[in-house]
């Protein structure tokens, strides 16, 4: 089994959720982001920013002191942004992009040495296939998740790290409760989607633990997998 699951966002609904999985399933974990509640989750935190380039050669040289080979990476750690374009600042932009992919690039890069033979799970979004208004910038920093993706998929594939996406739909996570109205609004979005359902983050951390494993997922790479109650496979129009 891998040394450790590495967790951005973990403070977050689906980081939260990730932690207790991986926990249960019996890997180490260390949690990263900008809130401290993962502090009890986590086996080991790390408070700041996910895209900054020293603290991620922190992390690595203490994982790399211990000896940590095969470790997971989970690129959780999410910014949503909900406004029109014609509203939206170039500081907008880069917030989300900083968080949302440009830390993907820092990590994965960074973290290398630690997880060859290991895998990465970049958790995007369904809004990088379709989106809604309001949010262009979110849906185009998720975009590049999936596409990244790809890429290190490829890339990455003579050092034994497999790298695959997670697109979740709605999940009842704070972040989905910022960005409904109300209650009534909702419910709709529960009754618009095929499974009749609200996702759990216990739903995207399921699906991590298994692309995570180096024998369950062992020739799975550079793949997409939606997680959205079938929301994605319905026409608009119905």
């Amino acid at each position: 089994m891998p040394n450790y699951a590495i967790i951005t966002g973990a403070s977050g609904g689906i980081g939260n959720a990730l932690a207790r999985a991986f926990r249960t399933a019996g890997w180490s974990t260390l949690g990263v982001d900008m809130r401290a509640e993962a502090e009890t989750t986590c086996d080991r935190f790390y408070l700041g920013s996910v895209s900054d380039p020293a603290l991620a050669n922190t992390i690595v040289n203490a994982l790399r002191d211990e000896g940590a080979t095969k470790c997971c990476l989970i690129n959780n750690a999410a910014r949503m942004l909900s406004k029109p374009f014609i509203e939206t600042s170039q500081s907008d932009w880069d917030d989300v992009i900083a968080t949302n992919l440009t830390a993907v690039f820092v990590l994965s890069q960074t973290l290398l040495p630690v997880l060859l033979g290991g895998s990465i799970v970049n958790i995007a979004s369904v809004h990088a296939r379709a989106t809604s208004k309001g949010a262009a910038v979110y849906a185009a920093s998720k975009g590049g998740v999936t596409a990244i993706t790809r890429g290190l998929a490829i890339e990455l594939a003579e050092h034994g790290v497999r790298v695959n996406a997670i697109l979740p739909g709605a999940i009842a996570t704070e972040m989905l409760r910022a960005s409904v109205a109300d209650d009534t609004s909702l419910e709709k979005l529960r009754e618009l989607t095929p499974l009749q359902r609200i996702g759990k983050p216990e739903d995207i951390a399921h699906l991590a633990l298994f692309l995570a494993d180096p024998v369950r997922a062992a020739n799975i790479t550079g793949q997409d997998f939606v997680c959205d109650g079938g929301a994605l496979a319905k026409l608009g129009t119905e």
